[in-house]
């Protein structure tokens, strides 16, 4: 069997569990994916079967589109839904949505972006979420999604390294009480 399936990953499994189950379904050993989703997230995840998987890197480096929905006036230990909150809490009228879109010109354009320590990005080839929650958090870039000026190939004090990021468009679609919806291309 040779081909590109279009699986719409859930949150939870990673995306080689799914390339896992996939094979135990297909019953077919060559089933790889086109580009690492963190279990948390949900969305589409391109399968490439069979002779297909030499197509994978070509697939990898097209553009690509998110949503997103992110709630403002906290944040957690790991900087995604699933860490425990950290510090106070924002409890005051949010911006208007022409101040947070000001704000989000600063993830416009071209910029290196600081993985977090909870991410799929892979340090030594272990994952970096896995090694985060080893042990104590590593103080450092990691732990902050904003820019850094680092080396493409350099880790930071354990985090990933930074990654040269395009973003051609990024609108609020939306902005309901402590959440804005947002795309990015």
């Amino acid at each position: 069997m040779d081909g590109l399936l279009v699986v719409d990953k859930p949150s939870g499994p990673t995306s080689h569990d799914v390339v896992a189950r996939m094979r135990r379904i297909l019953r077919e050993r060559r089933i790889g994916h086109t580009g690492t989703l963190d279990p948390l997230a949900t969305g589409v995840l391109p399968l490439v079967i069979g002779r297909a998987t030499r197509l994978a890197r070509f697939l990898s480096a097209g553009d690509k589109s998110y949503e997103a929905i992110v709630r403002l006036g906290f944040a957690t230990d790991t900087a995604d839904s699933d860490g425990t909150q950290v510090g106070a809490r924002y409890e005051h009228p949010l911006p208007a949505v022409e101040v947070i879109d000001r704000a989000l010109d600063a993830f416009r354009g071209q910029f290196l972006q600081q993985p977090p320590l909870f991410s799929a990005k892979k340090i030594g080839g272990r994952r970096s979420y896995d090694l985060a929650r080893q042990g104590p958090t590593p103080v450092g870039p990691g732990s902050d999604r904003g820019r850094t000026g680092v080396g493409l190939n350099q880790d930071v004090d354990g985090a990933p390294a930074p990654t040269l990021v395009t973003v051609n468009r990024l609108v609020i679609t939306n902005l309901d009480a402590d959440q804005v919806s947002l795309t990015l291309q």
